[in-house]
């Protein structure tokens, strides 16, 4: 019965001594755990802050998405209208080069039409010159070669042959 005794205190000795530690186990991790439970309940907040915020943002990435197609159309709009906008100016460009060219040789035939009558007329000016010149000339060989009273006779003859060379110059230019 002793010896009974003796195993029972044993045993109950080996008992408190794991109650001990199991104690101080329990008493480390409450420990552990008071001081992670605000840590957790933070993270807890931030995690559900986070997920809030990653709801906001895919919502306003589908915004996005959305607004970017129609961007895109609108873009293809514009460039279609463009490219027809920029065919017609071309198109009126070039209208515009072709009116250009022909005011340009419309106005050139006018200063060659206007350059030509110009000559023509200078011609005709210095024509009548030498005529004159010559008539004048003429009249100074008579006058010089005849005596005073045949003068008017001189005249006469000199008027004649100018109308006659006149007359000459006309059947000519018919």
């Amino acid at each position: 019965m002793k010896q009974e005794v003796i195993a029972k205190e044993q045993a109950l000795a080996d008992i408190k001594k794991d109650y001990q530690v199991l104690r101080f186990k329990f008493q480390r991790y409450l420990a552990a755990n008071e001081q992670t439970g605000p840590s957790n309940k933070e993270m807890r907040n931030m995690i559900q802050s986070l997920q809030a915020h990653n709801t906001l943002l895919k919502n306003e990435v589908t915004r996005s998405k959305k607004r970017t197609s129609e961007l895109a159309v609108q873009i293809a709009k514009c460039r279609d209208k463009q490219e027809l906008e920029g065919t017609e100016a071309m198109e009126l460009v070039k209208e515009l080069a072709v009116t250009e060219d022909k005011q340009k040789e419309e106005m050139n035939k006018k200063r060659i039409d206007e350059l030509t009558s110009t000559i023509k007329d200078l011609q005709k000016q210095l024509k009548t010159s030498h005529e004159n010149q010559k008539e004048l000339k003429l009249l100074l060989d008579v006058f010089k070669g005849s005596v005073k009273e045949s003068r008017s006779k001189v005249e006469l003859l000199a008027s004649e042959k100018r109308l006659q060379e006149e007359v000459s110059e006309l059947t000519l230019n018919l």
